[in-house]
């Protein structure tokens, strides 16, 4: 069962057979520090083709958006797997014993039995699959892909609303509603540009700060009011049994040293402790960027800022600059802060090579524009009559 198709793909293949081992994968990939530390995305095909070389067959779902889609909680993805692979016929022990099993174990029992039958009833017939599994995964802060281009925008709106404030919303709003004219203008049937800044500017708007962290800790399920229980608090009493206390890591700004690679050295913290702080934060995440933000003089924060600052004046020169001529490369600019990822020196890395390859499409943008002026002029200056 390969819950990770990184590790399986690469440390678990040793352990099996081309004649006797048949895998079921699920297809969601999480990306592995080597991977973020590298910029890179592991690849879902690939690493199923190295699985396919080495072993007699596999099968794949996705697990994640299955209990996404069907749980609001990625929590019991391994359980859909094994459902997947036993209905297949791979798991040699009985129904009963599958579900004794699970009961025994007496931790979300009622979850878990759901999360093996549905995994069962998607490999009996694959048009089971929820609709948002079956298409390219979402997150709690990216809205799935398979909306239409409307619906990811409320979407993100609702999140951003969330995030901070109104205000913030409205500024999200209103600098993709301007491109989307401009790329009406510029070619109708066009959207490429739009979806770029939509999502470039939600990614830079929405950064995963200390207030959002702490928000995403303490906010409680949906439906529930703000003094209800948190959902990671409704998790970890789901996953653990009782009495379970949770230790959170922090690397504050003001306290932490420099460790290994010039990365911030963390400070265990008590769940006891260090819950009644996140809730506070949470609490006071509209302070964020203002003269009561604690955080706004840290390095990370400032990074955040200008890398804003830099595209809300890139999509600026786009507005002034985009013709039919240059689209591509607009919206090639448009993209460069996806390619931010990670905290701390592994985002400043990032971030440097992104704010290189910026200056490089705002060069390019800005050639194409003065060449075909330039063009526009000799054409003008050989034919003074022809308007």
């Amino acid at each position: 069962l390969a819950a990770d198709l990184v590790a399986a793909a690469s440390d678990a293949l040793p352990a099996m057979s081309p004649r006797r081992t048949t895998v079921f994968a699920n297809t969601r990939v999480a990306a592995t520090a080597e991977f973020v530390l590298r910029g890179a995305e592991p690849d879902a095909e690939v690493l199923r083709a190295q699985l396919r070389k080495a072993v007699k067959s596999v099968d794949s779902i996705d697990a994640v958006g299955v209990c996404s889609a069907l749980f609001g909680d990625t929590a019991f993805a391994n359980v859909v797997l094994l459902g997947f692979a036993f209905q297949k016929g791979a798991v040699a022990v009985s129904l009963d014993a599958v579900e004794r099993a699970i009961t025994m174990n007496g931790i979300a029992v009622a979850e878990n039995l759901a999360a093996f039958h549905c995994g069962r009833a998607v490999a009996h017939d694959r048009r089971l699959l929820p609709e948002s599994a079956r298409a390219p995964g979402s997150s709690a802060m990216q809205p799935p892909a398979s909306r239409t281009f409307d619906e990811r925008m409320a979407a993100r709106r609702a999140l951003l609303v969330a995030y901070q404030n109104e205000t913030l919303a409205a500024r999200y709003s209103q600098l993709v509603a301007r491109v989307r004219t401009v790329e009406q203008g510029v070619k109708q049937d066009s959207t490429a540009l739009t979806e770029a800044v939509a999502e470039s500017y939600f990614k830079l708007l929405a950064v995963k700060d200390e207030y959002e962290v702490a928000r995403l800790f303490t906010q409680p399920p949906a439906g529930v009011g703000a003094a209800g229980e948190s959902s990671f608090a409704a998790k970890l009493a789901a996953l653990f049994e009782p009495g379970a206390a949770p230790t959170f890591y922090f690397a504050p700004p003001w306290l932490a040293r420099g460790g290994r690679e010039q990365r911030p050295k963390k400070t265990a913290v008590a769940g006891w402790i260090a819950m009644p702080i996140l809730r506070l934060l949470a609490k006071v995440r509209r302070w964020r960027g203002s003269w009561l933000d604690p955080f706004r003089y840290g390095s990370e924060r400032q990074l955040a800022q200008q890398l804003l600052r830099d595209f809300e004046n890139d999509c600026e020169t786009i507005m002034q600059r985009a013709n039919a001529t240059n689209l591509a490369v607009a919206v090639a600019l448009a993209h460069w802060p996806v390619a931010v990822r990670g905290f701390g020196v592994v985002k400043s890395k990032a971030a440097s090579a992104a704010r290189a390859e910026r200056q490089r499409l705002l060069a390019k943008l800005l050639v194409r524009r003065l060449a075909i002026k330039a063009g526009a002029e000799r054409l003008q200056s050989a034919f003074p009559n022809v308007a």
